[in-house]
């Protein structure tokens, strides 16, 4: 955050904006503002992340709720990703609705976890797969 405040969210007051999911609040997690005029240095520097637990051996990759992160962000990554690593699995953690899921499927993602795993009534699969 010191070398590339421009790379999150700020509040008017100066604080660091914390990611939440009300009434949770995650002050350990600072979601990054993917479009940032400097989007160009966090996108590269998260993909050098990747990449870096991919040469310890790193091949499969759990991302939570990718769907809240820009689209052509996990487009981008997973492509190039895959250029140099085709054996990478990105497994999306999506509670979402189908269509979104399987746009995140046509960006690169291998698999998906969502709420389709707790629906188990066919009145329930049906209006899932419905919505």
């Amino acid at each position: 955050m010191r070398d590339h405040p421009e790379w999150f969210f700020w509040r008017p007051d100066g604080t660091v904006q914390f990611a939440e999911n009300p009434p949770k609040k995650y002050q350990d997690i600072i979601p990054f503002y993917f479009e940032t005029p400097d989007w160009q240095s966090l996108w590269q520097e998260l993909k050098r992340v990747v990449t870096f637990w991919i040469e310890k051996g790193i091949r499969i990759f759990r991302v939570d709720n990718p769907h809240t992160k820009p689209f052509p962000f996990w487009e981008w990554l997973i492509g190039e990703i895959r250029r140099d690593y085709p054996d990478v699995i990105f497994l999306a953690e999506a509670f979402t609705r189908p269509k979104v899921m399987y746009r995140l499927a046509k960006l690169g993602f291998s698999q998906s976890y969502t709420y389709f795993t707790w629906r188990t009534t066919r009145d329930e699969l049906t209006a899932y797969l419905a919505s």
